[in-house]
């Protein structure tokens, strides 16, 4: 399971280089890390709603 997050983190990275180049300069670096920052509220957002913990008792 850790090594499917390092993935993903990873491909993040790779893939997410060129987006981010394109916004900071069709813009500035600072309208830029506000866009990212409004998508990370947008997924934090989701998960927050999503994802449930199950309570199975006292040990798991």
């Amino acid at each position: 399971m850790s090594g499917l997050a390092m993935m993903m983190g990873m491909a993040g990275g790779v893939f997410g280089q060129a987006p981010l180049r394109l916004v900071v300069e069709r813009y500035d670096w600072r309208t830029a890390m506000m866009i990212t920052a409004a998508g990370g509220l947008v997924i934090a957002a989701a998960a927050w709603t999503s994802v449930r913990d199950r309570h199975r008792g006292c040990w798991g």
